[in-house]
């Protein structure tokens, strides 16, 4: 068989392999796959997304978020039920706006509504103090 023929085989054969063999990496959590869904969550009827890296003070408890549960995998019956966790006011912001969310106002992570669109220019300001850490 000629040479080339050959290497194109192998080269065929390889290139089959690689798709196969991703799709059946494993993780190192046991088994389980990771989730690929951003953190997000669900406060008096708006739904809200991380913004990291911003200075914030959280002030007083305003209610209970729910943390809806991770749809990444189709057809998936054994999806985990929703969490939920402590919604504090954010100082500055509507809640409309802004939230912080975790199990006390020192811990809690700021979180935006709909942070995939532009931010409301409040938001804005506090991702634009944030220094660059490549600058410098």
């Amino acid at each position: 068989m000629n040479t080339r023929i050959r290497l194109l085989g192998c080269l065929l054969a390889a290139a089959a392999a690689v798709p196969i063999a991703a799709g059946c990496a494993s993780s190192d959590s046991g088994g389980e796959s990771d989730a690929l869904c951003a953190y997000r969550v669900e406060y008096n009827g708006n739904t809200y997304g991380t913004i990291a890296n911003v200075k914030f003070e959280s002030a007083e408890k305003i209610g209970t978020a729910t943390e809806p549960p991770c749809k990444d995998t189709p057809n998936d019956d054994n999806q985990d039920e929703p969490g939920k966790v402590q919604a504090f006011a954010v100082k500055g912001f509507d809640p409309e706006t802004a939230i912080a969310v975790g199990n006390s106002p020192g811990e809690a992570r700021f979180v935006v509504v709909n942070p995939s669109r532009s931010l409301p220019p409040e938001v804005q300001k506090l991702v634009d103090a944030v220094p660059d850490a490549t600058a410098g």
